[in-house]
């Protein structure tokens, strides 16, 4: 059975972070071992990332990225509940069965029905903003 080049390729990334099975591993290096091209391809790619290692960070600025973090992620809750809160509350329905009928309980003082959908709507913008920006940095 031939593997084909394209398979060998897709598992180098993971071969070189360490997280291949000792199987896979050792089926790697037998191919690397047959493949001199292959090999020197896995070579220059290792002494790369040994190159671009990041130097370490000191323990303040590591303390001082965690602390941010953690405020941010407290932001990104508040936000979310203050979300939820509003747009519930705009939505609010009374459900009566004797008679059945539905209806928005804002309905009564539709004055402030709208502050509630904006308020909610600015909240839910500012969430998923800032939701795309933690993923974007990773955390």
């Amino acid at each position: 059975m031939s593997i084909p080049q394209e398979v060998i390729l897709d598992l180098l990334p993971a071969y070189l972070a360490g997280e291949v099975s000792a199987a896979t591993r050792a089926w790697l290096e037998e191919r690397l071992g047959q493949d001199p091209a292959l090999a020197e391809r896995v070579r220059r790619q290792t002494e790369i990332l040994r190159g671009a290692s990041l130097p370490p960070l000191s323990p303040e600025s590591e303390l001082r990225a965690l602390q941010r973090t953690r405020r941010r992620m407290a932001q990104l809750r508040w936000l979310f509940g203050l979300a939820t809160a509003s747009s519930a509350t705009a939505l609010a329905l009374e459900i009566s069965f004797h008679p059945v009928k539905v209806r928005l309980l804002l309905l009564d003082s539709p004055a402030q029905l709208v502050p509630c959908l904006v308020f909610g709507a600015v909240c839910w913008v500012a969430y998923f903003r800032l939701r795309r920006q933690l993923r974007g940095a990773g955390v």
